[in-house]
């Protein structure tokens, strides 16, 4: 499993838009469902809202 630390300081708020609008439209993309079902990105996305370091686990 690969750790993925990302600072949220690295992101501004029109990248965070970009990036909650690319996960609206994820079914046009090819990701694994399973992988969404677990709501990782939800949990990922709302520590960077908070501003916090986030924890982002990849298998």
């Amino acid at each position: 499993m690969l750790k993925h630390i990302i600072s949220a300081r690295q992101f501004d708020s029109k990248e965070i838009n970009q990036i909650f609008f690319f996960t609206d439209n994820i079914k046009a993309n090819r990701f694994n469902k399973a992988f969404l079902q677990k709501k990782i990105w939800q949990r990922f996305f709302m520590s960077l809202r908070q501003g916090q370091n986030c924890h982002l686990n990849l298998q």
